[in-house]
């Protein structure tokens, strides 16, 4: 058994050997001893490219200012595994991991038997007891990778399914064109269920159709039954068949986030839930979602976000076009199997300066590959060897009225958050670890 904090971490960490493994089978294995928690909670399903996380944290703040408890699950973690499960905002503490690792353990020797119990089949099945024995309203339950093979998707039904939009990524398991992609994230459909979708692609969309036909499921298209009226870059107004707030600005920046909120509001009003103005527009302001073009630094303003993708680093752009005074520098440390190409089309060209470093991960692209891959931009571009160093770099360059936005990995903006104070945790992203999914 794991007695402290530190050994049970070390243990699920010790699980990241048998990197990834689709299949529903090991996670089923480990909550059937548990009378299967997961199939008595109202869940809320949550898969896509991108935003998935902060589309789940908005739904998390509108849940709890309209009086609801709500569970949160995602990944990666940014400096501490606690991120990954919470409730109304309040991290799993450390003593609850140390339980419930402990609770899953003798089942987990079990199954590993037969078929090594991936860390991510371990965490969410540990994610689905916490939150039935903490009793919550709802799970808000973002997939890790696809949908249909997800271990997430261990569940029989959910209150609502929302799939944010779909682009291009880990096409070694998914597919290499958006419908093969699409059809993967679609897998989360339920019968007789809800699907509401921020994805725009027609093409898309008919996948969503066929496989919502094919379940009796009902399709919400944000897009379609939803008026997002723009004020500004921060401020926006909701107009729906059932309500109209206005003047909403969500504490998460960029026009990206206006749609991530928007979803949100769209998923929870499609599931039945009333809301009130004043409620959604306190929620908005309240949510918490770190690493997304966050603020870390003023003078010069310093800015840390996990773009990595390209669908992701051109929303980047967008939001960086807003903010933009003078200069831009930006600070990279992307993962070696990503489109780095194509991450740097999108940000080379808003960029004055580029400094390419690379995070303490075995997935880390290194600095002299990323300058390889950026001469062709035809750009100002300095090398660091590590984050600590490229952050000091940007910095001493900086003039008044530049911005500095460091990007490139979930993983390295860990390690950054950890430079600007944020307490280190046990192998966090910051720290020297081997990360092998």
């Amino acid at each position: 058994m794991s007695s402290t904090y530190e050994s049970a971490i070390t243990f699920l960490y010790s699980l990241e050997k048998f990197g990834i493994s689709f299949g529903l089978h090991k996670i089923s294995a480990l909550l059937e001893p548990f009378d299967n928690p997961q199939d008595k909670l109202k869940v809320i399903h949550i898969a896509g490219s991108n935003g998935k996380g902060s589309t789940g944290a908005v739904i998390e703040s509108l849940l709890k200012h309209h009086g609801f408890r709500a569970g949160l699950y995602t990944s990666p973690h940014l400096v501490k595994f606690n991120e990954r499960i919470r409730i109304n905002g309040e991290y799993i503490s450390d003593n609850d991991i140390v339980e419930y690792v402990n609770k899953l353990k003798p089942f987990y020797y079990e199954i590993n038997v037969k078929d090594p119990v991936t860390f991510f089949d371990f965490t969410t099945a540990l994610a689905y007891l916490y939150f039935f024995d903490k009793k919550v309203d709802f799970a808000i339950m973002e997939t890790g990778l696809g949908g249909r093979l997800d271990s997430t998707n261990v569940i029989k039904k959910s209150f609502v399914s929302v799939i944010t939009n779909i682009s291009k990524e880990h096409e070694e398991f998914l597919g290499s064109c958006l419908t093969d992609i699409a059809e993967e994230k679609a897998g989360i459909i339920k019968e007789n269920g809800i699907l509401v979708t921020g994805e725009t692609d027609y093409s898309v969309l008919n996948v969503f159709n066929k496989r919502c036909s094919e379940k009796g499921s009902e399709l919400k298209i944000l897009k379609n039954d939803v008026n997002i009226q723009k004020i500004s870059w921060e401020y926006f107004n909701y107009i729906s068949k059932k309500n109209e707030f206005k003047n909403l600005k969500c504490s998460l920046m960029g026009e990206h986030q206006i749609i991530n909120s928007s979803l949100a509001v769209f998923a929870l009003e499609s599931a039945g839930i009333e809301l009130d103005q004043k409620k959604v527009g306190q929620a908005l302001l309240n949510v918490k979602w770190e690493g997304r073009l966050e603020k870390v630094m003023a003078n010069p303003d310093f800015f840390i976000d996990g773009a990595h993708n390209p669908a992701g680093a051109k929303v980047l752009r967008e939001a960086l076009f807003n903010l933009k005074k003078r200069k831009l520098i930006l600070i990279m440390s992307v993962m070696k199997d990503k489109d780095i190409y194509s991450i740097l089309n999108y940000l080379a060209g808003i960029s004055d300066v580029i400094i390419f470093t690379c995070a303490k991960i075995e997935r880390a692209a290194s600095a002299e590959y990323l300058e390889e891959i950026g001469k062709g931009f035809n750009k100002e571009i300095l090398i660091s060897e590590d984050i600590p160093s490229a952050i000091k770099k940007s910095v001493e360059i900086s003039e008044e009225n530049d911005i500095i936005c460091f990007s490139g990995s979930l993983y390295a903006v860990g390690e950054a958050k950890e430079f600007f104070g944020t307490e280190k945790g046990i192998f966090s992203m910051g720290n020297n670890y081997k990360q092998t999914v």
